[in-house]
């Protein structure tokens, strides 16, 4: 039994979204729950199913809306469930209120609902054990009168006393019962206190081969709850699977529970592979069930998996799509069989499951897709597209291999459009591609087809930066604009590789690149904006040789004259440029006075240092001035 969830009682009550979806699966499965409280039956099969594909991130929260539920039995039912998520998958339910009522309110049942209440609730108990709180109203219900629900509470009672004298005998007093249902309920009960005991195997055993098909359905519920622990259970199951008198939906329920009991082994296989060759659709679907719950589906399944892909029954289609998924890469040569389905089966459930399957088998499967989408049937194409989004990086790859050889536009644009909805991932793997065959193509319609492609790829597309720059430049208006709304998006990023085409650019391409470079920068890090309103280029530049002079020292204004004309001298300096003593002291002063902060250190009679924000400054004050020089350069030609 799982220890009791500990309630964070100091978190507050939080506000959660519930989609449309995850509140009607609650509100049906309550309902089935609510309608056949004590039995179970198809209440447990919609959890498996539904709840399963939705995932514990929308399921929860629509349950602990549930415990708002007007509806006794109803909210019951959802505190219940809600306990045994918190119980069996620690970490599921992140609401520790949340868990403390759904447990208030099970045990507030025990003594205030009616009979019916009170059984429905003790019952319930068993999905996620009784709360300690609640054994004082158990061992009273015990006592009571009515035959039903002191069963009940032993049920309850057993998941967390199993080896209690009274409670064992009151369920084994209840095998020997006239009511069929008290029969049921207490063999249910030894099940819970320990399903590999021989007295439970014992008592379950005639029920699920020969009891009425609810009774079936509620001990079948039961054996799964226990998993592995069951495995007692397997011949029976393997029985009542292979008998043709048991309803199929019965049969096809227990193949699931046969698959789960015996997961991780193939034990069940022959059984399952049997039932799977069956007419019935029931029987069809528990099996492809079953073998999902075992964890693994065998080789010699697929043939008759690619034959029901096309049966008449729709939900026999879904399932067999499913088994196909499941196979993965071993499915590969039923692909022939999924592409005959595709545009056919238009529904959205079952061309959801034709693109999980074709994307389960990989890689091998990827051009075979992408010739058929080639083919431009519009019918096919969300399938198909769907089916290589999901197979990721090889369905990336598929489609620029098709982008290199395809001619036909309407075809290119509709290669991108697919690549576009892929994930990030896929797209980033391939950039390189895409910019090798941009910088090959000489189509422009291909060209606006490849940096469509590429802009897709957010910021990964910063791995084409440098063939982005070469289509710019030979591009018309329209492309180059659409390649510097990309290379804008890529931002700073894109700097070193434009500064270096600025470098060799001819006067016209430097004229393209230069405005698109300075604003790059403006979007970089660094306040560049307050130096360039200085106004005056050359004040910065004597502040740039102060810089260098005193970061090896301090020194007098008037050293620094002197070194500074033996370098203007050797022709390291412009020749232009003013470098007395007091044009370096009037640039320190009007940086000063600009920037509101003391640059240099200066005391009488001592040499100057720069100050600490002057230190901080001069790794950004050089960016900003080299950049200066290459716009300089790029306007001159």
């Amino acid at each position: 039994m799982p220890a009791e969830p500990s309630p964070d009682n100091e978190s507050p009550r939080k506000l959660r979204l519930v989609s449309n979806e995850a509140r009607q699966a609650v509100d049906a499965f309550l309902q089935a729950m609510a309608e056949d409280p004590l039995r179970l039956t198809t209440g447990f099969c919609r959890l498996d199913n539904v709840f399963d594909r939705l995932g514990n991130e929308q399921t929860i929260p629509a349950l602990i809306e549930a415990l708002d539920d007007p509806d006794t039995h109803r909210r019951l039912v959802a505190a219940a469930v809600l306990r045994g998520f918190a119980l069996h998958e620690p970490g599921s339910v992140d609401d520790g209120k949340a868990v403390e009522r759904a447990s208030e309110l099970l045990i507030e049942a025990l003594w205030r609902g009616n009979s019916d209440v009170k059984a429905a609730a003790c019952y319930l108990m068993a999905i996620g054990g009784a709360p300690p709180g609640a054994e004082t109203f158990l061992k009273g219900l015990m006592r009571g009168p009515d035959e039903l629900v002191r069963v009940m509470a032993a049920v309850a009672r057993i998941t967390i006393a199993p080896a209690n004298a009274r409670v064992l005998g009151t369920l084994r007093r209840g095998l020997r019962h006239e009511q069929q249902s008290i029969v049921m309920m207490s063999a249910i009960g030894l099940l819970y206190g320990d399903p590999s005991a021989p007295e439970a195997v014992e008592a379950i055993t005639p029920i699920l081969l020969s009891g009425a098909p609810d009774a079936q359905y509620a001990v079948l519920t039961a054996i799964k709850r226990h998993g592995h622990a069951a495995v007692g259970f397997m011949g029976a199951l393997q029985e009542l699977i292979a008998d043709p008198r048991v309803r199929p939906d019965v049969r096809g329920y227990a193949c699931s529970v046969l698959g789960w009991v015996t997961r991780g082994t193939d034990a069940a296989t022959d059984a399952l592979l049997a039932i799977l060759f069956a007419d019935d659709s029931y029987l069809i679907r528990g099996a492809i069930m079953g073998f999902a719950e075992v964890g693994h589906v065998p080789d010699d399944a697929l043939e008759r998996l690619a034959d029901l892909i096309a049966a008449e029954d729709e939900d026999v289609r879904i399932a067999a799509l499913s088994g196909v998924r499941m196979m993965g890469p071993r499915a590969g040569p039923a692909l022939p069989r999924l592409l005959e389905r595709v545009g056919v089966d238009t529904g959205v459930r079952v061309a959801d499951g034709l693109a999980d399957a074709l994307a389960s088998i990989g890689a091998v499967a990827a051009p075979g897709i992408v010739r058929r989408l080639r083919q431009g049937d519009w019918r096919e194409v969300p399938t198909l597209g769907v089916a290589l989004t999901r197979m990721g990086t090889a369905g990336a790859q598929a489609v620029v291999a098709a982008l290199e050889v395809e001619r036909e536009d309407h075809v290119r644009g509709m290669l991108v459009g697919v690549l576009r909805d892929m994930p990030e991932s896929a797209k980033a793997a391939v950039v390189p591609a895409l910019s090798s065959l941009l910088d090959r193509t000489r189509d422009g319609f291909a060209a606006s087809v490849l940096v469509a492609a590429i802009g897709s790829a957010g910021t990964a597309a910063v791995q084409a930066v440098p063939s982005l720059i070469r289509c710019l430049l030979s591009a018309d208006d329209e492309l180059a604009f659409r390649v510097e709304q990309i290379l804008r998006g890529i931002g700073p990023a894109a700097l070193p590789a434009l500064e270096e085409a600025l470098e060799t650019a001819s006067k016209e391409e430097k004229h393209r690149l230069a405005g698109l470079t300075a604003s790059l920068w403006s979007a970089g890090e660094g306040d560049f904006e307050v130096y360039e309103s200085l106004g005056n280029d050359k004040i910065w530049a004597r502040f740039e040789h102060v810089l260098d002079l005193l970061s090896e020292g301090p020194k007098s204004f008037k050293s620094m004259e002197a070194t500074l004309e033996q370098h203007q001298r050797a022709g390291l300096i412009p020749s232009d440029l003013e470098i007395s003593e007091r044009s370096l002291l009037d640039a320190i002063e009007a940086i000063e006075a600009h920037l509101s902060r003391s640059m240099v250190d200066r005391k009488p009679g001592r040499p100057s240092v720069l100050t600490d924000d002057a230190s901080q400054l001069v790794g950004e004050v050089k960016e900003y001035l080299r950049r200066k020089r290459l716009l300089q350069r790029s306007e001159s030609g």
